[in-house]
């Protein structure tokens, strides 16, 4: 099971060189259009854009250990169990609160 893991992980780790490298090709498209051929294309700038969100969150999710990754939880560190429990109860109504879409927020005239 380890060596699978193992397997596993590196998978992972090419996954995220790979979206790197495809960031840098499109930086690199970018540059060449715009000051070469003077013809800026857009498409490289997004590329560029969503490569970025998919290799924090294909690293954070499956190439990063827990031990590795950079948190702010001080406050939530120095609380006692019952203070986390209403924090992740705040937590996630907010959550909840901010994804209802807006029309099921309004009341109805009828």
């Amino acid at each position: 099971m380890r060596s699978i893991g193992a397997w596993l992980h590196r998978r992972a780790e090419n996954v995220a060189a790979g979206l790197l490298a495809m960031m840098f090709v499109a930086f690199m498209v970018q540059i060449v259009f715009r000051y070469f051929f003077n013809f800026p294309i857009g498409w490289t700038s997004e590329l560029s854009v969503i490569a970025w969100l998919w290799l924090v969150l294909w690293g954070a999710a499956f190439v990063v250990k827990e031990s590795e990754e950079i948190r702010f939880d001080l406050v939530y560190g120095a609380a006692g169990p019952r203070a986390r429990r209403v924090m992740g109860i705040i937590t996630g109504l907010s959550i909840v609160i901010l994804y209802v879409p807006p029309r099921c927020r309004q009341r109805s005239n009828t």
